[in-house]
This record gives C-alpha cells, sequence and structure tokens, in this order.
C-alpha cells in the first residue's frame, strides 16, 4: 500500500506541474553499448564531434556508430545482438516501442536475433536494397564502400529483401549477392562458410543459450545477457527473485563507480564502469538484504520501460557536505529501494510514467493525486554508506574529468534533504555526449575504402572494385558444430515462446513463481540434452605441432594498438582518399 501510494504523490508532483502541451514520450527501448574490441565512434544527429564510443553507453535514435580498421563492436537492443565488424558504419534511424530501423552504409554487420515478436520490426537499409529480418534467426549483410555490391546470409529464419528489381525471399541456410548496375541482378545461393568474424559472433552466441537470467528477466531488457557471467540469482521471501553482483570492490554501492552523462532525450543518464553495469542501473530497485545489495528486477514482464537512472538526488542550502566541494557545491544521490518509485525529470504522459514504474517495480496502477515529494521515507537514504556524492564539476565533466566519488554516512546527511529524481545541475554544452577522443563533425568515415575480404574490396588506388577471394570454409567438425548450434537455437526460441505465453497466463505471484520454477527446469532438462548432442560428435582431430594460420582468419592489416589521446586532446581524424 505505501508503494501505491508513493507511485501517486510523485506522479502528481511532476504531472501537475506540467503545461498542458502534447509531448511524445521517449521510447521505451535502447540500445548499449555491449562491446568494444579497438576503436570505435559515435554521434548524435550531424551536428556534434565524433566521439569514441564508451561500455554500457546508451544508443538511440539518430546515433551513428563507427569501427576503425582492427576493431569489432556489438550493441545489444533487447533480444537482438548487432555486431560490426572492422570498417564497418551503422546509423541508427529508430529505436521505437515497434521495432529497429538501421542503415549499414558499408562494412558487414551481423544479427542475431533471439525473438521478435508479432508486432515488432527490424529492419536494415543499404544504398542497394532494404532487408527486413522476418523471425529470430543469425544473419549476416555485407555492403562495399562504393554501394556497389551487396551480400545478405541467411544462417537460421529468413528475410524479404526489397531492391529496385522488386521483392524475394532469402531463407536459412541461403544467401543473396545483389550487383548494382544498368539492371541490378539477383543472385541466391548456398550460404557461404564461417570466417572469423562469424565465429567471434557465434562464441558470443554459445554462452546465451544457458541464460538463467532469462527465467527472470525479459528477453527485451537490454542489458540482461551479462547478468549470468558476473553474479548469481537467489530466491528471497521478501523480494522474490533477486541478483547479486560476484565481485565488487570495497566500498562499492549502486551507481557509485561510473559517471554521468547528458543522453538526450533522457537528460542526466548513468554509465557505470562494470561490464555488468546496464540493467540494474536502468530497470528495477536496489535493496540492501543479508548484508549485501542485491539487484531486485521485480516480476517478470515481457516489455520493461528503459529509465536513465533509478535514484534520487540529496542537497540543499543546509547541506554540510556540499561546502567541502569548493564554490561550486556538490552532487549526492542513492538507489531507489523496492517499492518506491520513480518520476522522469522530462516531459512524459501519465501512461508512461505508469508504465515506467509499473514495469521494474510491480504496481499494478499509479493514481495521481497532490502531495509533497521531499516528505516520502526512502530506505536507503537512511543506509550507511549508500549515498555517493561529487563535486558539481565532476558531475558535469563526465567519465575523462570525474574524480574519486565521496560516501557519505550518518554524520553527512544534516542539512541534506531529497530534492528529486533529476540532478539539479545543468549540462555544459559539450557535455550532450560522453567525454573523450573527438573526431570533427565534419569526418566521414563512408570514405575510408574497405581492407578486408567482404564480397567486394576497393582498390585504395583506383577506386574501383575488385573481387576478393570467398570466405574459407571449416572443418566438417566446425560444421557439425554449427548446425548443432543452428538446431538448439531453433529449440530454444521454440520454448522461450512457449514460456513466455505460459508466464503471461500467470494470475497470481504464487502462480507466476510456480511457472518461473518450471520452466528453469525445462531450460536445464533442454541444455543437459544439448550437451550430450554435442559430446555425441566425432572428436576434433588432432592439431599439428606448428599449427597453420586459421583457414578462416581475413586477409587484413594487423591492429596497431594506438596510444589513447590525452583527456581533452582530439585526435586527428583519418584522411578520406581522394576522388
Amino acid at each position: 500500500m505505501r508503494s501505491m501510494k508513493a507511485v501517486a504523490a510523485f506522479a502528481a508532483l511532476i504531472l501537475l506541474g506540467m503545461p498542458n502541451v502534447a509531448h511524445a514520450d521517449p521510447s521505451d527501448r535502447v540500445a548499449r553499448a555491449s562491446f568494444l574490441g579497438g576503436q570505435v565512434w559515435m554521434r548524435h544527429g550531424t551536428e556534434q564531434e565524433w566521439m569514441q564510443l564508451m561500455l554500457n553507453y546508451p544508443l538511440t535514435s539518430g546515433d551513428q556508430l563507427w569501427t576503425d580498421a582492427g576493431a569489432r563492436s556489438e550493441v545489444r537492443v533487447g533480444a537482438t545482438a548487432l555486431r560490426l565488424w572492422e570498417l564497418t558504419g551503422v546509423n541508427v534511424d529508430a529505436i521505437e516501442t515497434g521495432g529497429v530501423r538501421l542503415t549499414l552504409t558499408q562494412g558487414t554487420l551481423a544479427l542475431r536475433v533471439h525473438d521478435l515478436g508479432s508486432d515488432d520490426h527490424l529492419n536494415v537499409s543499404t544504398a542497394l536494397a532494404t532487408v527486413e529480418i522476418m523471425r529470430a534467426g543469425e544473419y549476416r549483410i555485407d555492403t562495399d564502400s562504393l554501394n556497389s555490391e551487396l551480400e545478405i546470409t541467411v544462417r537460421t529464419g529468413a528475410v524479404i529483401v526489397t531492391d529496385s528489381g522488386g521483392t524475394f525471399e532469402v531463407k536459412a541456410g541461403q544467401a543473396a549477392r545483389i550487383t548494382a548496375g544498368p539492371t541490378p541482378t539477383q543472385d541466391v545461393h548456398d550460404a557461404p562458410g564461417y570466417d572469423a568474424f562469424d565465429e567471434w559472433a557465434a562464441e558470443r552466441d554459445r554462452a546465451e543459450h544457458a541464460s538463467q537470467s532469462k527465467q527472470y528477466v525479459s528477453d527485451y531488457m537490454t542489458g540482461y545477457e551479462d547478468l549470468d557471467r558476473y553474479g548469481r540469482w537467489e530466491s528471497t521471501p521478501q523480494y522474490g527473485a533477486v541478483w547479486i553482483p560476484a565481485s565488487v570492490a570495497p566500498g562499492w554501492a549502486p551507481y557509485r563507480f561510473g559517471y554521468w552523462a547528458w543522453v538526450s532525450p533522457w537528460g542526466w543518464t548513468w554509465i557505470d564502469s562494470a561490464p555488468w553495469g546496464f540493467a540494474p542501473y536502468h530497470y528495477g530497485r536496489w535493496a540492501w538484504y543479508g548484508n549485501a545489495w542485491v539487484w531486485v528486477p521485480g516480476v517478470r514482464v515481457v516489455r520493461p520501460v528503459y529509465a536513465p537512472a533509478l535514484v534520487a538526488f540529496v542537497g540543499g542550502p543546509g547541506w554540510s557536505v556540499s561546502a567541502r566541494f569548493g564554490p561550486s557545491g556538490g552532487v549526492a544521490w542513492f538507489p531507489l529501494a523496492p517499492g518506491e518509485p520513480w518520476v522522469p525529470s522530462y516531459h512524459a504522459s501519465r501512461t508512461y510514467i505508469q508504465n515506467v514504474n509499473v514495469t521494474n517495480v510491480n504496481i499494478t496502477k499509479v493514481n495521481v493525486t497532490n502531495v509533497n515529494v521531499t516528505n516520502y521515507n526512502y530506505r536507503n537514504r537512511g543506509l550507511d554508506g549508500a549515498i555517493t556524492a561529487v563535486s558539481k564539476d565532476d558531475f558535469t565533466a563526465g567519465h575523462s574529468k570525474h574524480g574519486a566519488p565521496y560516501v557519505l554516512h550518518e554524520q553527512d546527511l544534516h542539512g541534506a534533504k531529497v530534492v528529486a529524481n533529476a540532478a539539479p545541475v545543468a549540462p555544459r554544452p559539450q557535455n550532450e555526449v560522453m567525454r573523450g577522443a573527438t573526431r570533427p563533425a565534419t569526418w566521414t568515415p563512408n570514405h575510408v575504402p574497405m581492407e578486408k575480404a567482404h564480397p567486394v574490396t576497393v582498390n585504395p588506388v583506383s577506386r574501383t572494385p575488385v573481387q576478393a577471394a570467398p570466405r574459407q570454409d571449416i572443418t566438417p567438425r566446425q560444421q557439425q558444430e554449427r548446425e548443432l548450434d543452428a538446431k538448439q537455437a531453433r529449440e530454444h526460441a521454440q520454448l522461450e515462446e512457449q514460456q513466455q505465453k505460459e508466464q503471461r497466463s500467470a494470475q497470481t505471484a504464487e502462480e507466476q513463481t510456480a511457472m518461473r520454477e518450471k520452466h528453469q527446469q525445462e531450460t536445464q532438462e533442454m541444455e543437459a540434452r544439448h550437451q550430450q548432442q554435442l559430446q555425441a560428435l566425432p572428436p576434433k582431430p588432432a592439431t599439428p605441432a606448428t599449427a597453420p594460420r586459421h583457414p578462416m582468419t581475413p586477409t587484413v592489416k594487423p591492429n596497431v594498438e594506438k596510444k589513447a589521446p590525452e583527456h581533452g586532446t582530439k585526435e586527428k581524424p583519418d584522411k578520406p582518399p581522394r576522388d
């Protein structure tokens, strides 16, 4: 009952202060930088500099991505993994409630779609065609920098391709090649063999097949995929299923080790430094339970709503600790506990405010009444060591200048009052995106020629397309493993779909708990069968003493590690080839 009243109180304060102007709600979905190998860049829109992308940075509509030579990256959008090879450019056209739209400007994009609802869409546009993903599966799209050739590979699943010549389907085990010209040509053939990039993508997929976390949170929750690797799940009588990080630093608390960045359209957003630090900071709540911090996701829902940071900020003119940070003063915050509502500082509808709480703290309804926001009794505010503080200068500087956080204890709380769910700090003009190495907005990565074995590469001198060597086939044992992986992926997808329907049919908390235990048992039994099938394959051939170079390794320039530029300095941009 207290949780319900709290949501009503917070919602009233925000909603009654809103002007009667129609504002579109931000998307309830978001993407996340989940793996970065080498130099990976991003920018939002067309006016800002290119910034070095950081782990766990949220990505949304309008963002552009680029991977340098020798780099690769992974971006997660809920149940979909997007993987970019080197010298690849991707524009995020839209991440919205109904789906995702991307544009591949150059290079190689691999997609692993674990689930695609009947009301979802996933489209990838290129200069030669648009690819519509039809169902869960494994896909790859290659295009050259001159937009003269496009190859679409479907390992599992199916796509609909639309080009200037019409529309056609590419099924599982097939690939389609489209060549530009006065009369574009289409060639549908067997899918080629796997190369090093495919193997890297498959290795990341294997770890997710046995995910225990999907029993407790939806795979539409961006960032869930790292929870199994870095923590464990426990069942509690008070909060239900909770997640506990496996290893944390001394003095650790939620929202302590990371930085704040101003990310449109949400405003101040927490970027955590831990590799698992996305889902637990943008969904659910944190509680001190059994002498440890535990993350409480709440009852599993199909479509959880993303929030920039689920914290409350403290301050006030009488706060004694603020003086320790100099003339600019300080900013302090603590994590919200289960049952404590969060209301955005940005414009949002009543429906949005209800959904962002219902899908994170299991509250079934939000009523709007007027009440004083500062009088709520937050549980974590009074918890010794739960509040983190930094100077306002460090808060607005982003990760490149963030000083060591200051931990507040009971004696520091005199005069500190909860001021809002948003930081009382205006962003610096240059802090619209993360700070770090930069490239000017005029830098155009799409002019960089491809240097790896795509279907077509580009001669940097003559700028004429030349046929590249095809991807080499893998060994029979590897092919059997890949076929078994594809079969198991289909079985996982079918089981997950069945389990989601059953979970939605559960009416009470007891039924949901029983259903979750049943689903966990089913998943464990399936994993055991899959391990037996893998062990039944013929043994791998013995490796010679001097093993030759892996046949799938593409012929590319070695990745020479560059020294990171000093903070605040700009990296010299690559020069595009002259026309």
